[in-house]
């Protein structure tokens, strides 16, 4: 929990500092793109990110030994915050940052897996017909805190107990249309991020590997 909320101060300091920034302005900013974004090689105003997830194990047996278990969705969160660098007419790089919530479940089955992450992305979307953008990029995951439920009604820290990595990394697909709330650019999003490193690390038994997928379906909101 002190490492959520200490995620939750940098965020806001962030957000202030860079809200500050704008209202002075942005000097040789230019025209705009339909999701509000500068031409010309300025910076857009800063996008406050809010998201609803929904998260996915991928576990795969090599060995023929562990149970066939299937993985179902639980709810979770995205709040974060990035901004566009606009290249041209039609690609845009956006970094950004994210406190992540990562829930999944055994399908059937009392075990649940509910994780918190500070998450890092870099994506590149490319505008296309009819307004919609789309691209993908990278993500790197710094695991807060987690636990791992039993039928009993017991948890454990999935990290210090369940053998968890604090690290998760991967790909990150997303698409998005813009829209005009109270008179500031904004966009609806959907977004679908591939783990690809074994997050159970080198605690992972030979021929096991469990990798994390997750939807975000959301809002971006120019400040």
């Amino acid at each position: 929990m002190k490492h959520f909320l200490l995620s939750l101060f940098f965020l806001s300091l962030v957000a202030s500092t860079t809200s500050a920034q704008n209202s002075k302005g942005v000097p040789g900013e230019g025209s705009t793109t339909p999701l509000g974004s500068s031409i010309g090689g300025s910076l857009s105003s800063l996008k406050i990110i809010a998201g609803i997830t929904g998260g996915g194990i991928n576990f795969k047996d090599d060995t023929g030994n562990a149970m066939n278990v299937e993985f179902g969705p639980s709810l979770g969160y995205m709040l974060g915050v990035a901004r566009d660098h606009q290249f041209g007419q039609n690609l845009i790089i956006q970094p950004g940052i994210s406190l992540v919530g990562f829930g999944s479940k055994v399908v059937d089955a009392d075990y649940t897996y509910n994780i918190h992450y500070l998450s890092f992305h870099a994506n590149a979307h490319l505008l296309t017909a009819f307004k919609i953008y789309a691209g993908g990029g990278l993500f790197l995951d710094y695991g807060l805190f987690g636990s791992q439920g039993y039928p009993s009604g017991e948890s454990n820290d999935i990290f210090e107990s369940g053998g968890f990595s604090r690290l998760n990394s991967g790909l990150n697909l997303e698409a998005g249309y813009p829209l005009v709330l109270q008179g500031k650019s904004g966009e609806v999003f959907a977004s679908y991020r591939i783990g690809l490193n074994n997050v159970e690390g080198d605690d992972a038994p030979a021929g096991q590997t469990t990798k994390l997928r997750m939807f975000t379906i959301g809002l971006k909101y120019s400040l």
